[in-house]
């Protein structure tokens, strides 16, 4: 996978003039600063809107970072509205981050970091924003638990030739004495690793979603035992079938809303068993869980964040896939095969 050039910006940088940005070629990318500390107007970065607007008229992909104070729980739940505040109607094809250094968090313990971590970045994924954690190689390894955050990407902070954190990491923040056109002054430079294609990646989750009854949509195959009507509606009620078919279309609200088989007929949800993906998915796969599923396939309860998120398949078993956030990555758990399609 290919690395992409980046900046990082707030309104340090002053008023940017991006068409030059965009057309120096140099950078692919921007993370933008859209405030610090708690839920507070005042504490909004002041070039953030205009930085965002003029991303989106350019065409330059842009994520977005809150620069964290965060002491206690209370301040990290304001800090987690004060993301989906600014973040509210818009969709960057990056990642939404907490930038986590300040010298005020420095005395707190590292479970209790941890924790203020946790809290702000499970709220921003849980509503939807694909969430990253920001912060220096010393602070990851020494001041954060991350068996407990491992979940998040990283975007590190190492200005070094080459970077020597062990940990994974998805972007790599490698200067602050950066130059670009149109842009007064150093900007910090950064670059993805290749772990994950972000653009692509989150891209997918603003794409319109096939409509889909009880976990079945166009392009699945079903299992049908019953009988075929000529109209969505129930009308002309005709032969009772039982095999294995395509679905070509499906109108959420009918009385039969799944037509199948080439235009063979449309049928009831009731009288459909299944839906699988009509590619067979295999280890290596992109998939996503089904809408209505909340359980893995060992009963446990499946949090949000899992139902929202890009997940591949690392392990096949019976009737079963073991996933995970990333390719090679840790485990996220067994997922019914029914309950997954490719993403």
């Amino acid at each position: 996978m290919s690395k992409a050039k980046g900046i990082d910006v707030s309104t340090f940088q002053g008023k940017i003039d991006w068409d030059q940005v965009k057309g120096s070629g140099k950078v692919e990318f921007a993370m933008l600063r859209m405030g610090y500390g708690n839920d507070l107007p005042e504490q909004d970065d002041v070039q953030f809107e205009r930085n965002v607007s003029e991303c989106d008229r350019t065409g330059m992909p842009w994520g977005a970072y809150l620069y964290s104070y965060a002491v206690n729980q209370k301040q990290a739940k304001s800090e987690a509205e004060h993301i989906l505040r600014l973040m509210e109607g818009k969709k960057p094809l990056y990642p939404v981050c907490l930038d986590v250094e300040d010298a005020c968090q420095k005395g707190l313990t590292k479970e209790a970091l941890t924790e203020i971590v946790y809290t702000i970045l499970e709220r921003v994924e849980a509503a939807g924003y694909y969430a990253m954690l920001y912060a220096n190689k010393d602070w990851l390894e020494n001041r954060l638990d991350m068996d407990r955050l491992g979940r998040f990407d990283v975007w590190l902070a190492q200005w070094n030739e080459s970077p020597t954190y062990k940990g994974q990491f998805g972007i790599w923040q490698y200067t602050s004495e950066g130059s670009v056109p149109g842009i007064g002054g150093r900007v910090d430079l950064d670059e993805t690793t290749g772990y994950r294609d972000y653009k692509e990646h989150i891209g997918q989750y603003y794409k319109p979603k096939e409509p889909e009854v009880s976990g079945i949509r166009a392009g699945d195959t079903v299992r049908v035992t019953g009988r075929l009507y000529a109209s969505s509606d129930g009308s002309g009620a005709g032969k009772t079938v039982n095999g294995t078919y395509s679905v070509d279309r499906v109108l959420p609200g009918k009385a039969c809303p799944i037509l199948i088989g080439n235009g063979l007929g449309w049928v009831r949800t009731e009288d459909c068993i299944g839906g699988q993906a009509a590619t067979a998915i295999r280890k290596g796969d992109a998939v996503r869980v089904r809408e209505g599923v909340t359980a893995f396939a060992t009963g446990e309860s499946m949090a949000s964040w899992v139902r929202t998120t890009g997940l591949y398949v690392i392990q096949e078993g019976d009737g079963k896939m073991l996933v995970s956030t990333a390719p090679g990555g840790a485990a996220t758990g067994w997922i019914r095969t029914e309950d997954l399609v490719k993403a």
